[in-house]
């Protein structure tokens, strides 16, 4: 599920500066879910990025 990946979104804001990026990969189906975790923590430039096989696997964003 997404238990990790809500508690790396919910502690990255207190570890980056501004202008760091936290990019995540994930499982198959779930770039929407974490894509709206990062931009609900506040995150901006908010990216999926798919792998070979044409499934979104990283999602990242930058702390403003």
């Amino acid at each position: 599920g997404l238990a990790l990946v809500r508690r790396l979104v919910a502690a990255a804001p207190d570890l980056l500066r501004a202008g760091g990026a936290l990019a995540l990969e994930i499982g198959a189906g779930q770039a929407a879910a974490t894509a709206d975790l990062l931009s609900a923590a506040g995150f901006t430039d908010i990216r999926r990025r798919r792998d070979l096989g044409e499934i979104e696997r990283v999602v990242s964003g930058v702390k403003p």
